[in-house]
């Protein structure tokens, strides 16, 4: 008789095929639920706000960026100047969103200076709003709408401050003092006449806000954070754009700290008064219409300030806008009793390493007066301290280079039989004094020496546009030479 049991399927295969089908509408339910639908109802809510948008205003659609000359036209500006940053103040809203950073590039050309802040309708557009808010919905309150009045002069300059005033109509006065340091810090005191017969209770506030992603200086990478940034109580806090974007962060209290926006080399942060309970966010507001033009907030709320009837209430705070620098920075963390402002650099996980490398190299550049010289002075410092480990290394890699024709006749003479194999080659690596792992081991921990080392390189805004010899002009971009230019 004929064996037809060749054509039936073995109780081992029939029962994977049964788990293979249970575990593939598993997968299959929780993809759909816990991300196809989610995706697909976000789609059709986004569809709808879409379609809401475009029938209150159709010209919505064809909405462009403007340039940023085009931009600061409109309206009256107050104009700002220190050391090393100037721009322009808009009178509606006395908001802060026109600012350049002097003696910075956009180029090694120096036809454009860098800008940190830029008014709304710009690409990239990032502006400082600040004022008061209050739950009494019947008091009005200044905001980006409203047109403030110079006192005095109409120019801002370092030590020479100006002063803005609103009357609301209802009893209160609003002014706002605004000065400016040497370098890059404004001090802002906002202060509230009470003329209203009655208690009056404020809060007071300061929001960075972004439009769209901004990209200075290239492609955002993982290496270095860029993104809302901050310190609360001592604890550094790190946002990124698509991170807002996908999951709301929860305001944070905190009596110390500072919040801003950070890019690879420049910052941009609010100081409020410390050792005051103070609430921090971090927001996103979507675009129905383009991305570009999602919005993301930084911003402080601060405890009332209650202002007594025919009295006078105040409150002041700092906002930081400009380079980098950890010297810089750790100077005005000093002078403005404030927590880790260095911290805006992103020093990484491995900062135990980076920050004495980051020491290291900016000493070398101060003995030799040329960054490239000093990279190269530090690049052997590096692999100075790290030979005994490389050597372990390469003394490993040379015994197992020996005892590599013994392991290949041992692999000949037992052939398949494993258990007897790795029993001789355990006892070769014994006779020999060889140990495998001697040889990577060094190599792994080196790694985080050398990734700390680049990490330092490529976060220290002193490399950034700082020249070498022969035909490399900036240290910080791309070596220009390649086969197709005949290597410059």
């Amino acid at each position: 008789m004929l064996n037809n049991n060749k054509d039936k399927m073995h109780p081992e295969d029939i029962r994977n095929m049964i788990i293979f089908v249970i575990a593939s509408g598993l997968v299959w339910l929780m993809f759909d639920t816990f991300i196809l639908k989610p995706q697909t109802e976000a789609l059709k809510k986004a569809r709808a706000v879409r379609e809401h948008v475009l029938k209150e205003n159709p010209q919505a659609l064809h909405e462009t960026f403007v340039k940023r000359k085009d931009a600061l036209k409109g309206g009256d500006r107050l104009p700002f100047q220190s050391g090393e940053v100037e721009g322009t103040i808009s009178l509606k809203g006395a908001r802060i969103d026109d600012l350049s950073l002097r003696n910075y590039y956009e180029t090694l050309k120096k036809e454009k200076h860098v800008v940190l802040l830029k008014p709304e309708g710009v690409e990239s557009a990032r502006y400082i709003d600040y004022g008061w808010v209050s739950s009494d919905k019947t008091l009005k309150l200044p905001n980006a709408q409203t047109m403030w009045k110079v006192e005095g002069s109409p120019r801002l300059q370092s030590g020479k401050p100006v002063k803005l005033v609103w009357d609301n109509g209802q009893g209160l006065t609003f002014q706002r003092l605004i000065n400016i340091d040497s370098r890059y810090v404004f001090i802002i005191k906002q202060s509230v006449i009470n003329n209203t017969g009655k208690p009056v209770k404020l809060h007071p506030f300061a929001r960075i806000t972004q439009i769209g992603i901004p990209h200075h200086d290239g492609r955002r990478t993982w290496i270095s954070h860029e993104g809302p940034v901050g310190v609360l109580d001592n604890i550094l806090v790190e946002k990124t754009y698509e991170g807002l974007a996908k999951k709301k962060a929860e305001p944070e209290e905190s009596n110390r700290g500072w919040v801003g926006l950070s890019d690879k080399y420049w910052l941009t942060a609010l100081i409020p008064q410390q050792d005051v309970s103070t609430q921090y966010s971090f927001d996103f507001t979507p675009d129905p219409l383009d991305k570009e033009r999602n919005r993301y907030d930084t911003d402080f709320t601060a405890q009332a300030v209650t202002i007594p009837a025919g009295g006078k209430g105040e409150y002041d705070y700092h906002l930081f806008t400009g380079v980098k620098k950890v010297a810089e920075l750790d100077a005005y963390s000093k002078a403005l009793g404030i927590d880790k402002l260095d911290l805006a650099v992103d020093f990484g996980w491995f900062w135990f390493l980076t920050k004495p490398f980051f020491w290291c190299l900016h000493t070398l550049n101060k003995l030799v007066g040329n960054m490239g010289v000093a990279i190269i002075l530090m690049t052997i410092l590096v692999r100075g301290a790290a030979f005994p480990l490389t050597n372990i290394s390469y003394r490993s890699f040379a015994k197992m280079k020996v005892v590599a024709p013994k392991l290949a006749e041992l692999r000949e003479k037992f052939g398949d039989d494993k258990a007897k194999l790795q029993q001789a080659i355990v006892e070769v690596y014994q006779k020999e004094g060889v140990n495998p792992m001697s040889g990577c081991f060094p190599i792994l921990v080196q790694i985080p020496i050398f990734f700390a080392f680049y990490k330092t390189i490529f976060v220290t805004i002193e490399i950034r546009q700082a020249p070498f010899f022969g035909w490399i002009h900036d240290l910080a971009a791309p070596d220009p030479t390649s086969v197709f230019n005949l290597f410059g």
